[in-house]
């Protein structure tokens, strides 16, 4: 099915969603294998919305098939924490040794506890992995869309342009967009 959608339909990955079944371990599964390898083969991306305590499982999945394109989701869901290593379970930075990942550093107000933007409380975590990953390997999202949008489009632009201390100017085009367009093939029009 997913040669099917690339080949004749333009697909360019899809989304895998382990969050929404926190206790089973599907992800990782023998059963998977045969997908892995067919995404690898096409070129297809997977974005993955998962909680932290899922990372191992991907992280198998990343080592066995190291050319799939992987993209994880809301800076991994992290549990945040008010001290070092200010989060609970800081799987994600092992992610970073494998040059297939990125993150998408976003929804920084669904980790954040106080819910006060600029959401101080995640910064220092978000900072680990900025220096783990790089601006190169970080994307921009816009999270959720229309009525169910959490914090105004305006405000989470904001945020990226202006109100994380550690993302320089050079780093900000490639968080915004360039490092999508090196990820996911766009068709011609």
């Amino acid at each position: 099915m997913l040669e099917r959608e690339v080949r004749e339909n333009g697909l360019v990955g899809m989304r895998l969603s382990p969050i929404y079944h926190p206790k089973e371990t599907w992800l990782n599964a023998p059963s998977n294998y045969a997908l892995w390898r067919k995404a690898q083969e096409l070129g297809a991306v997977f974005n993955v919305f998962i909680a932290a305590p899922q990372i191992p499982q991907l992280e198998d999945m990343v080592r066995r098939y190291p050319r799939v394109k992987v993209v994880v989701d809301h800076l991994g869901r992290p549990e945040i924490l008010n001290r070092p290593p200010w989060v609970e379970n800081d799987s994600l930075l092992r992610l970073a040794r494998y040059p297939n990942v990125w993150v998408k550093f976003t929804e920084l107000y669904t980790a954040s506890k106080n819910k006060v933007y600029p959401y101080r409380d995640v910064q220092p975590f978000g900072r680990r992995v900025y220096e783990a990953f790089g601006p190169r390997r970080l994307l921009f999202g816009t999270g959720m869309v229309g009525a169910t949008r959490r914090i105004p489009l305006v405000d989470e632009l904001r945020l990226v342009r202006e109100d994380i201390p550690y993302f320089t100017t050079g780093d900000k085009p490639w968080i915004l967009g360039r490092n999508a367009l090196s990820i996911w093939t766009w068709p011609k029009a």
